[in-house]
């Protein structure tokens, strides 16, 4: 299935428009499973298109969520140079490509599992099993915005993420850039310090399966 929420120019909040794609994307995934679902951002700049920030947090979202594919359209620049007329989109593309590409196996193997909201709502913490693998945690913030969001300043967070019981985490990483992330495990849990959380995050547990005894 593709799916074009097209939030962007035709919701009736606009500065909430990730939120609401976000949404859009993860009751197609349900309702289409287990049929494929492509996510297709929206090209229109009627007033001011997708800003690669948004672009990349977005695609993350529909590929934790489920999400298959993601399809840009060539039609607004051309196929020639498909993302000329804003190079932010172009740069965002690319590295989304690339880690996709470096963490493959992962990505083709996700399960999604569970979403949930913490910090009084301010976060949201969407959660997708690698099975054998590991978990893989997006970690964004979805307060309420007074205007669009073109990427917000890092800060610290301390979050505590219920661990499944098939894992036995050896270790918490970024899981585009490979960074360590703090993490400390505890009674079925583990507490992750998040250094440098901006909008989003995506946070990788690594282990194995727990052996049972």
């Amino acid at each position: 299935m593709i799916v074009k929420p097209y939030r962007l120019h035709w919701s009736a909040s606009p500065e909430r428009f990730v939120e609401d794609e976000d949404a859009f994307v993860r009751d197609k995934v349900e309702a289409s499973a287990p049929r494929p679902v492509e996510w297709v951002p929206e090209r229109f700049t009627r007033s001011g298109g997708i800003a690669g920030a948004e672009f990349e947090e977005l695609a993350w979202c529909a590929i934790v969520r489920g999400a298959r594919g993601v399809r840009i359209h060539h039609w607004f620049d051309g196929s020639a140079d498909p993302l000329a007329s804003d190079p932010s989109l172009g740069d965002a593309v690319r590295r989304l490509c690339a880690g996709v590409r470096a963490r493959r196996g992962v990505v083709e193997s996700l399960v999604p599992v569970r979403s949930r909201e913490v910090c009084r709502g301010r976060v949201s913490v969407v959660e997708s099993w690698s099975p054998g693998r590991g978990v893989l945690l997006l970690v964004r913030r979805v307060e309420l915005r007074s205007k669009r969001m073109h990427g917000m300043p890092a800060e610290p967070l301390e979050l505590d993420v219920p661990v499944p019981d098939w894992l036995a985490p050896s270790g918490a990483e970024d899981f585009l850039s490979g960074e360590p992330v703090g993490m400390e495990a505890s009674n079925g849990s583990v507490r992750l310090s998040l250094r440098g959380f901006g909008s989003f995050m995506l946070v990788w547990l690594a282990g194995g399966e727990r052996r049972s005894t």
